[in-house]
């Protein structure tokens, strides 16, 4: 039976179930994604969707980077515009089978890309109604040649369900090539016309040498360098030059190349380098390339050439006859070798006239060859015949076409002579240089044999010898002597003895002097140190044994203190030697240096240097002190040292010359004197005997210095005293400068200098009388 409320129910069910699913479809609401638009450039900033264009009916783009270097990074950006009104969703995302590796694509999520996109149902990119999905899309071509590839990805969308993306380019390159003859010389000789070329691309950017042998110093050789442009683009070459440091024989001539500049593909130029010695010597240089080829963005080209020409090399360059013996003639020769490449014409040697001494002579200057092929050598003989004691200098002037001669007179260089007369000198030889006993028991009396030699070439006269300082109880005597004015001969075999002994009265240390009067070289009077220690039957305790070598010293020389003998007398261990100083000249800055048993010290002014020296055993016990003492006398002929009393006061030391003027290179101070090599020429043109020498000077001490001359030219020399300005010290300072003549103190000045930037006039000194004047 029909009911009405029947069908009116079932009418509002199906209308309720329809408003139900239109709610749960966003196709009945429009709220769906749509895709329908694709931008592609070089920018990250979306355009406006006029230039945006469509996406084919095949859901298919393609994305072309064209050509591209190699080695390089090109990027695109690809923009897909969600125009509809529901989220936009990837829900895939695959490269093409065979896609290349050069493409690298990423996807732009939450600000940053994403590489390969890595989205899946369970990984979705969700991209709003409105908005861009924007892929950037890399391509790096590490080769050349054409590489494809792709991908696919898949949206939540009705239309472009799936959306296939082509990627295409090409690699290519600017390719640089830069080639020489594989030749040695200049490009026009034969070799080099019939070589074959060496380029970079076989023997790499860093290989190429281009290498002009030898070639004569009048000769300028020349070699191509050719430049291509291999690649598939126009290069650009930016440099072309000499590298820094390169010889300045080379010059590149770059004329006519249209270079620094550019290549089109497959076009070259040509440049030359040029290579003119101007010396017989090897020179290098480089060429350096740059280009805006990737791979090898710069090249260096390495130049090599050797200068040919004759040349002399005098050996030695200075000929040192040493000591020679007036009237006693010695003959020394010294080689001229051509160490060029070409024959050298020698024209001859003569002595020169600066400077110039008679005593030399030349001994057979006729007998060298006009010519000497490379490599050979030639002597050259001279002869030194000193007629009177002194220095003498000289020069042998050598003439030829070595390429430093003279244009005009052909004069190439001078080998210098030096020589130093002396007459007949007895030098005595002590050994050994001091007499030490050790330790002797009272009622045991001992001695030591002195040898006496002669190492000079003259015969000592031994006037007498004696115990000129003795213990106080003169324990120590001469046993046994030569007789009063002995004779001893240069030469081994001429040598004598003399026994000094020892017999000690009681227990201790003693010391003396032995002295022999002689006419040495240095000294009328040589000393011998007397060590000894008396010591009852048995002994008891540590011995302190000193010496001092040489006993007599000259200034500047280093003298060595001995303590390695000494000893303890019941055979216990010595385990500390103790060094001080006793007394050294005033003023002097020297010291004891070193450690063990033995020190140094480096002399500096002239007198009396002694040192004491106590040692003690394991256990404690100390010796009595034991003194050594080395006396220290100038050999030069004038010699003035000076000292002051407080430090960070620089005094001056200055001396003139006769007729000097301060400050000048007639006066003697720190600016120009300093040493053996930086001094004025004083006297003798050329001879350095009469030159002054300062060989101390102190700034922030208290001295000493001193200016010495060793053998002076004749006239009145100034001694003056400059107290240098811009020192903390202003307050009166106490000088004293000492003058030696002939190694003996004559005169001794002292003043009290205050302020600063003031000079003190000293005294003046008449050579060569000796006579000393205060000023």
């Amino acid at each position: 039976m029909y009911d009405p409320r029947r069908r009116l129910v079932g009418s509002l069910v199906v209308v309720s179930l329809i408003i139900w699913l239109g709610c749960q479809d966003d196709t009945l609401h429009g709220n769906t994604p749509k895709i329908d638009h694709f931008h592609h450039g070089p920018s990250d900033n979306p355009p406006a969707i006029d230039d945006f264009n469509q996406i084919p009916e095949s859901s298919e783009i393609v994305v072309d980077f064209g050509q591209v270097d190699i080695q390089t990074v090109n990027r695109q950006y690809l923009f897909i515009r969600n125009e509809g009104k529901g989220s936009l969703i990837i829900s895939s995302f695959d490269f093409l089978s065979g896609s290349s590796q050069d493409f690298i694509v990423a996807c732009f999520d939450n600000g940053v890309f994403v590489a390969n996109c890595p989205y899946s149902v369970d990984n979705t990119l969700s991209i709003g109604p409105g908005r861009d999905l924007v892929f950037e899309l890399t391509y790096a071509p590490v080769e050349t040649g054409v590489d494809v590839g792709g991908f696919v990805v898949t949206f939540n969308t009705t239309e472009h369900h799936s959306l296939t993306v082509h990627l295409a380019g090409e690699g290519i390159t600017r390719e640089i090539e830069v080639c020489i003859t594989n030749c040695i010389g200049d490009q026009q000789q034969t070799e080099c016309q019939q070589a074959d070329e060496l380029c970079n691309d076989a023997m790499g950017k860093d290989s190429l040498v281009v290498s002009f042998g030898e070639t004569p110093t009048n000769v300028a050789a020349s070699r191509d360098i050719i430049i291509r442009n291999l690649g598939q683009r126009t290069l650009r070459v930016f440099t072309l030059e000499l590298v820094a440091g390169s010889g300045i024989q080379y010059t590149l001539d770059t004329a006519g190349s249209g270079l620094p500049g550019e290549l089109a593909t497959n076009e070259e130029a040509s440049l030359a380098v040029s290579y003119a010695p101007d010396s017989g010597e090897v020179h290098l240089g480089r060429i350096r390339i740059r280009s805006d080829d990737v791979s090898e963005p710069e090249i260096e080209i390495i130049l090599g050439g050797s200068g040919v020409a004759p040349r002399v090399c005098p050996d030695p360059l200075m000929l040192d006859f040493g000591n020679v013996v007036v009237g006693l003639p010695v003959i020394k020769s010294f080689n001229l070798e051509n160490c060029g490449s070409l024959p050298l014409d020698l024209y001859g040697v003569a002595m020169a006239l600066v400077p110039f001494s008679p005593d030399f002579s030349l001994v057979d200057p006729g007998s060298l060859p006009a010519s000497l092929p490379a490599g050979d050598i030639a002597a050259v003989e001279v002869q030194y015949l000193p007629q009177a004691a002194g220095s003498d200098a000289g020069g042998v002037d050598i003439f030829s076409n070595d390429l430093v001669s003279d244009p005009v007179t052909h004069l190439t260089g001078t080998v210098a002579l030096f020589g130093r007369a002396t007459a007949l000198v007895c030098d005595l030889v002590v050994d050994p240089f001091a007499a030490s006993f050790g330790v002797v028991e009272i009622g045991a009396p001992a001695t030591v044999d002195l040898v006496l030699s002669n190492s000079g070439n003259g015969p000592c006269l031994l006037a007498s010898s004696t115990i000129s300082a003795n213990s106080p109880d003169n324990e120590f005597t001469i046993i046994s002597a030569p007789p009063a004015d002995a004779s001893i001969d240069p030469g081994a075999g001429n040598e004598l003895t003399l026994t000094v002994g020892y017999d000690p009265i009681d227990r201790g240390q003693d010391v003396g002097t032995l002295s022999l009067f002689v006419n040495d070289k240095d000294t009328n009077e040589v000393r011998v140190d007397l060590n000894a220690f008396g010591n009852w039957p048995g002994g008891d305790g540590p011995v302190a044994v000193c010496s001092v070598s040489p006993v007599n010293a000259i200034p500047f020389q280093t003298v060595t203190w001995r303590g390695d003998q000494s000893y303890d007398t019941n055979n216990r261990a010595i385990v500390d030697h103790r060094w001080s100083i006793a007394s050294f000249p005033a003023g002097s800055a020297a010291t004891l240096w070193g450690f063990g048993a033995n020190r140094t010290t480096e002399i500096d002014l002239a007198g009396s240097y002694t040192a004491e020296l106590v040692v003690e055993n394991d256990i404690g016990q100390v010796s009595p002190p034991c003194l050594a003492t080395t006396t220290v006398v100038p050999t030069e002929d004038l010699w003035i040292e000076m000292y002051w009393a407080h430090n960070n006061d620089d005094m001056d030391l200055h001396l003139l010359a006769p007729g000097g003027t301060p400050r000048t290179n007639s006066d003697c101070f720190f600016s120009n004197c300093i040493g053996r090599w930086f001094t004025p020429d004083w006297g003798q043109a050329g001879y350095d005997g009469d030159d002054p020498h300062l060989d101390l000077d102190d700034i922030p001490g208290t001295g000493p210095e001193n200016i010495n001359i060793a053998d002076p030219a004749n006239g009145v020399y100034t001694v003056f005293v400059h107290d240098y300005p811009g020192n903390s010290y202003t307050s009166g300072n106490l000088v004293t400068i000492n003058v030696y003549i002939n190694g003996a103190l004559v005169a001794n000045f002292t003043e009290t200098i205050s302020g600063e930037n003031s000079d003190w006039y000293v005294c003046e000194i008449d050579w060569p009388s000796g006579a000393v004047t205060p000023l």
